[in-house]
């Protein structure tokens, strides 16, 4: 019953309230959609915002697919998430990424708004799960500072 009233609650939330949020909100509803209704959903609402739709077709197409791909059986249960980085240009243009914690390994999810006029939409949303090669990289890049100790 807990269930039922949380899921017509977001129902309620996710019609033409959805797309008047910030877009911190936005990413919060988004999670909060992954875990209750699935990610498919999730994606289906967060492209919704989109001041253009249509032309990202392509891109929610490949990122449905992506998220397909991110089944128990491939990277395990969903265990929460992080925030890595935000950063925008102006007021306009936002962009988090986010550490999504699965059982057998990390995924990144990188979410870009745009704010035209007076609402915030989604831009750009991306699932990279080449995490630990660009961790590697970046030790190659950056030295430590670490002090080592004589025994």
């Amino acid at each position: 019953m807990k269930k039922l009233f949380t899921l017509l609650l977001l129902s309620l939330l996710a019609l033409p309230g959805y797309c008047q949020m910030d877009h911190t909100s936005l990413v919060e509803l988004f999670f909060t959609e992954y875990t209750l209704l699935g990610p498919e959903k999730a994606l289906e609402h967060l492209y919704a915002t989109s001041a253009a739709p249509q032309h990202n077709q392509a891109g929610f197409e490949q990122q449905r697919a992506e998220l397909r791909k991110l089944t128990p059986e491939n990277v395990g249960k969903y265990c929460g998430r992080q925030q890595i980085r935000a950063t925008g240009l102006s007021w306009n243009l936002a962009a988090t990424s986010y550490l999504v914690r699965f059982e057998q390994q990390p995924v990144r999810f990188t979410f870009t708004f745009y704010k035209a006029q007076d609402r915030w939409g989604l831009y750009a949303f991306t699932v990279d799960t080449d995490l630990a090669a660009e961790l590697a990289e970046t030790l190659k890049l950056n030295y430590p500072t670490l002090e080592t100790r004589q025994p």
